[in-house]
């Protein structure tokens, strides 16, 4: 109750000077109470002293009627000049704030455009995997942190007649399946998978041991062996697998991948033979690749 006696008390008597116009008002409001204010004391006066006083007084009024118009005013306009110093504070501070909302909002945009041609650049467009320009990047830098890493290389086989006999897109989906397989084995270590050809694949692997390379290496060996099904057909591929371990024999990083490339060389030179001794009688290799009865009808 307290608080708004006063501020009832205060708009009436302080300007509201959001308009010009308000001003007149304001004078006349104000001289008007200050003149009513002598005349009410006045008349007290008046009614207890002598009446020659009466002249004094309204002399006293008069002079307030001639003081308070142009006081009024100034108070008026400095009420005014006031208000519209804070809007314009106001208008400046909610600026700052709306452009500090743009430049955010651009600064993620090209922060998440940069991330985009970050990713594009570093990735393979079809597996999403490490791109042969990112793999070599950081796998330098692994190499000269000096800290234990191995490297696995893998290729597919069979993975020519898949392109021939069902098209390119049947291809892209098989490497998207590898992509996949390997990346759900190597999503508990510490590594990168990159794709370095067609159907070359390279990982690096981060403290590891000769053991575990050789666990790892089999298990995406049977990993990737799974058929992979495209359009109701499956396609069968298999993998040659190399690893090496980072060690003092190494000068440069890519020489521990060319040792890789030769262990991968060997295992399929040992997949061929083992291959070659379980061929039909038109020499095509079974178990590279299953087709349907209607695709068998179809191309045969």
């Amino acid at each position: 109750m307290k608080r708004r006696l006063i501020s009832r008390v205060q708009s009436f008597f302080a300007p509201d000077v959001r308009a010009t116009s308000a001003i007149g008002p304001y004078i006349l409001r104000t001289t008007g109470v200050v003149c009513a204010a002598i005349a009410v004391i006045a008349t007290i006066e008046a009614s207890l002293t002598d009446q020659r006083y009466v002249s004094t007084i309204l002399i006293g009024i008069f002079c307030v009627l001639l003081i308070m118009p142009p006081l009024s005013y100034l108070n008026a306009h400095v009420h005014m000049r006031n208000y519209k110093l804070r809007e314009r504070l106001r208008e400046s501070i909610r600026k700052a704030r709306l452009q500090q909302s743009e430049m955010e909002a651009r600064n993620a945009e090209l922060e998440e455009a940069r991330r985009l041609l970050s990713d594009a650049a570093n990735s393979d467009p079809l597996t999403g995997l490490a791109n042969r320009r990112h793999f070599d990047i950081v796998l330098q830098e692994r190499f000269d942190s000096g800290e234990p890493f191995g490297v696995i290389a893998l290729d597919l086989d069979a993975f020519k007649p898949v392109n021939d006999i069902y098209g390119h897109e049947a291809g892209d989906t098989v490497l998207q399946n590898v992509a996949k397989r390997l990346n759900e084995i190597m999503q508990p270590l510490d590594g990168l998978i990159g794709r370095t050809g067609g159907d070359e694949f390279v990982i690096l692997v981060n403290d590891i041991e000769e053991p575990f390379l050789a666990e790892l290496a089999s298990l995406m060996k049977i990993a990737l062996g799974k058929p992979h099904v495209y359009n109701g057909d499956e396609l069968r591929v298999g993998s040659s697998v190399g690893y090496r371990i980072a060690d003092l024999d190494f000068d440069e990083a890519s020489d521990v991948v060319a040792a890789a490339d030769r262990a991968l060389l060997e295992d399929k030179e040992k997949s061929t033979e083992l291959a070659l001794a379980n061929s039909d009688r038109d020499g095509v290799v079974r178990g590279s690749f299953r087709r349907s009865a209607t695709r068998r009808a179809s191309v045969g």
